[in-house]
């Protein structure tokens, strides 16, 4: 370089001049960008932090499950009213009320007689003729052809009792 007293320093041309080459200085520039950055910025952490903490899953909803009982007795009603097979059911009505007795009552009902009559109105508190009543009617189905009219007496009665020692 040639000796001069007065020297020229460009940082243009020679590259020093610092300048910010990030895609941010037009935010940066303006102060209202500068202030929307920030609460975007702010709201990006506050969602993160919102967004961390442990969600539940949805409950689903389920239906209760319907009651079917009832439809049931009434299609095991209709096979034996289809059926009728009279004898097969009052079998079965003595045997659960024998069974009834046994349990509750705690009688012996291997032989249906008078001493099984009387202390089936003693334990129970019915009348001694309404006992031998039910008994002489189990004792007439037990082996024949029932008719309806006979199955219809026996679950009366049977129902009988149960109201009177409830």
């Amino acid at each position: 370089m040639p000796v001069s007293s007065i020297l020229y320093w460009d940082h243009f041309q020679n590259s020093d001049f610092l300048e910010d080459r990030s895609p941010m200085r037009v935010f940066f520039s303006y102060p209202s960008l500068q202030w929307a950055y920030y609460i975007a910025l702010f709201g990006l952490v506050i969602f993160i932090l919102y967004e961390m903490k442990r969600r539940q899953r949805i409950i689903p909803v389920i239906e209760p499950l319907k009651n079917t009982s009832v439809d049931f007795a009434n299609v095991v009603g209709q096979v034996y009213y289809e059926q009728r097979n009279n004898a097969n059911l009052a079998q079965k009505k003595i045997l659960y009320f024998m069974e009834y007795l046994r349990t509750n009552y705690y009688l012996k009902t291997n032989t249906l007689d008078q001493d099984f009559m009387d202390r089936l109105a003693q334990k129970t508190g019915i009348e001694r003729s309404f006992a031998e009543e039910i008994v002489m009617h189990m004792l007439y189905i037990k082996g024949q052809r029932v008719s309806d009219a006979e199955l219809i007496k026996l679950n009366q009665l049977i129902e009988q009792f149960y109201r009177k020692t409830r």
